[in-house]
């Protein structure tokens, strides 16, 4: 009789251990497809954020200056005609955009060849500082008076008027009387940037 129960219980030991192959296997498969949703999900949560966060990056970087400052420097004026039969001594104003920057005298002025070309010295009250944009250049414009004469002296007697533009560091301007005879010079500034003056 013991024979008997033993060997029906051992007889039901395959079954039991299928069973619980098949148990272990369903159980991991559970587990393969929990852990692939999960992670599916979250690589698509990602992803969206990522995508948001570029345009919180841009937005945040700080602006490139597009304003500079530049000293406006009146290097030397070559004398075409000085407006006389002898030397003759001039004022020049130089304004920027119409806002006064300096005015200059400059004595016995002469246009014989060798004599024409007028160095400014360094010590000379002949700089300016200019804001200069990159969207857009300034008018400099020189008006002059004969024999030092300027302030309620009326119309000038010649004038001349160019552009200074981003990134340009010298700028050249023809300055003359409307009637011939009465004065005409070229004007020669230099302009460099100001180191750090950024706007």
């Amino acid at each position: 009789m013991g024979d008997v129960e033993k060997k029906s219980w051992t007889a039901h030991v395959p079954g039991i251990l299928a069973g619980t192959a098949a148990l272990i296997a369903a159980l991991s498969t559970i587990y393969v497809n929990l852990h692939n949703a999960a992670r599916e999900s979250g690589a698509g949560a990602v992803a969206p954020s990522s995508v948001l966060a570029a345009p919180a990056t841009s937005t945040s970087a700080s602006p490139t200056p597009t304003t500079s400052e530049v000293a406006l420097r009146l290097q030397r004026i070559r004398v075409d005609n000085d407006g006389s039969f002898g030397t003759t001594d001039w004022t020049f104003e130089v304004d920027a955009d119409g806002t006064p920057l300096y005015s200059l005298p400059v004595k016995s002025l002469d246009d014989r060849e060798g004599r024409n070309l007028r160095m400014i010295p360094a010590s000379a009250p002949a700089s300016g500082t200019v804001d200069v944009s990159a969207a857009k250049a300034v008018a400099v414009s020189v008006k002059g008076w004969k024999h030092g004469l300027i302030g309620g002296a009326g119309a000038p007697d010649v004038t001349g008027e160019g552009w200074l533009a981003s990134g340009v560091d010298t700028v050249t301007i023809a300055v003359n009387s409307a009637e011939a005879g009465r004065g005409a010079f070229v004007f020669y500034f230099s302009a460099p940037e100001i180191a750090g003056a950024h706007k």
